[in-house]
């Protein structure tokens, strides 16, 4: 394989993945990795996205000034920890030297003078590999190198690392195709970890698709330059910070100066806060993740693959994403359109009669909800980044059937809620989230609550084989009893 044409293809590559994904596209305690205790060098910058300070972004350490005890419960959270640099501190897995096997391709993770190294095949060679479709049982033959771990994604139940990519193509980072499993301890090939069909690679590149949801003002910074493209990444902060939720901070940091300074300021103080919203609104800022999205139109494009996404919370996210759906029971011609030109997509991500089944897609399950349509229910409604679980960001002593009477207070609700739910008062058959948010979603090796928020359909289960209430109670019933 010849590396001069590889770079050639690899540019190419570059370009339509940016194109095709802007289109269609209490934590647990967290201890240092004890194989890399001692004095470690930090990541040269150079492998890392440039601090990224223009549009009006600040650090969220300028928040801790006047915001103490929000800037701790939001850095005890998993969102603050999704994207870390590595560090001994930050990588959960044990790089002590283990061969992890993903058929038959032998990767092997271990520590040089307290940093976290990987022998693997050569990465870029890797993904131009893929590209070009060829064979999976030559990747054998591609020539194997050693790369230093550089970051981290995830912190909750597991982990994922990237390498820095090849000079060439500047600070691009390769995926380490593993995932350490934190409950568990053990390493798995990355591709066991969603649901997919069997076989293949799961590769890609943080540059251009997890910096959308796991970094904070994320641009890829893709400069084409002819015979190849190279990425000049930025990032306002790793990981989920203060500015996803309330915006860049550096208006609001002079606004409030000039009221100390006893200076009134013009018009009004430009944060955002979510919850004072409306629920639309403030749903969409948990949306610009937690959702199935592609860029709304040929701008979109063109911002995200150079500076990232336009939308700031408080915008109409429309205007930058458009949402999928999967068009149970009809939908639109378009939406039909789509769907028959991409069933595997869909089907990794949707059960067949329209409901959500990969988890981290809540936004996309909760604008399907009669409670968002209809009322006025909102992401805030139930979660909190700051009054919350560090785990799930469930708001405290907010849990179960209260999340519900909320807005559900008739006596069928509350005092004869028996009469609703045919099961004992404080069964788990009277528990609201059990029929109307099963845990019929997959995500981090677990099933999850679904947020589409509807009254349990057996018709479902007989016509697309989706699970239902009922029966994932009552394993021993069949739907013609449910």
């Amino acid at each position: 394989m010849q590396r001069a044409g590889a770079r050639v293809a690899h540019r190419g590559r570059l370009a339509a993945c940016l194109i095709i994904l802007g289109l269609v596209a209490a934590a647990l305690p967290v201890s240092g990795n004890p194989s890399t205790e001692g004095k470690v060098s930090p990541v040269p910058p150079e492998d890392l996205p440039l601090p990224r300070r223009d549009s009006g972004y600040v650090s969220s350490d300028a928040c801790v000034e006047c915001h103490q005890n929000e800037h701790a419960s939001w850095h005890a959270s998993s969102h603050r920890t999704m994207t870390q640099v590595a560090t001994p501190e930050s990588v959960l897995g044990e790089f002590d030297g283990a061969e992890i096997d993903s058929d038959g391709v032998t990767y092997r993770v271990f520590t040089r003078d307290g940093e976290c190294w990987a022998e693997m095949p050569d990465p870029d060679l890797v993904m131009d590999f893929v590209q070009q479709r060829g064979r999976y049982e030559m990747m054998k033959k591609i020539p194997r190198v050693e790369r230093r771990v550089i970051m981290t994604t995830g912190s909750h139940h597991y982990q994922t690392y990237w390498v820095a990519g090849d000079d060439e193509y500047g600070r691009l980072m390769q995926t380490l195709p593993l995932v350490y499993l934190i409950k568990d301890q053990r390493w798995i090939p990355r591709e066991k970890a969603f649901m997919r069909p069997p076989g293949g690679r799961f590769l890609t590149q943080w540059n251009h698709h997890c910096i959308k949801c796991h970094s904070t003002g994320g641009g890829p910074g893709l400069i084409d330059e002819g015979q190849r493209g190279r990425f000049e990444t930025k990032v306002a902060e790793l990981g989920i910070s203060c500015k996803a939720c309330h915006g860049p901070g550096e208006d609001h940091i002079a606004y409030q100066r000039r009221i100390v300074a006893k200076q009134p300021p013009a018009g009004a103080d430009p944060i955002v806060n979510p919850a004072k919203l409306d629920h639309k609104r403030g749903s969409q800022v948990c949306g610009q993740c937690h959702a199935v999205f592609i860029a709304a139109n040929e701008k979109s494009v063109t911002e995200y693959a150079t500076s990232g996404s336009s939308y700031r919370p408080g915008d109409e996210i429309h205007q930058t994403n458009y949402y999928i759906q999967q068009p149970a029971n009809g939908g639109t011609s378009m939406r039909r359109a789509e769907f028959d030109r991409n069933k595997e997509f869909f089907r990794e991500r949707w059960w067949d009669d329209g409901s959500i089944l990969a988890g981290g897609r809540e936004f996309t399950a909760v604008r399907r909800s009669a409670c968002y349509l209809k009322g006025e229910m909102s992401c805030m409604s139930c979660h909190s980044i700051h009054d919350s679980d560090p785990a799930d960001q469930l708001t405290r002593d907010l849990t179960d059937t209260r999340m519900c009477t909320q807005c559900h207070s008739d006596p069928r609700d509350t005092s004869r809620l028996s009469d609703h739910t045919h099961h004992a008062p404080g069964s788990s058959g009277s528990n609201c989230l059990n029929c109307h948010m099963p845990y019929n979603s997959y995500a981090l090796l677990s099933g999850v609550r679904s947020h589409q928020m509807e009254s349990p359909r057996v018709s479902a289960s007989v016509e697309f084989d989706t699970p239902n209430a009922c029966n994932l109670c009552h394993l021993d019933q069949t739907f013609a009893w449910a």
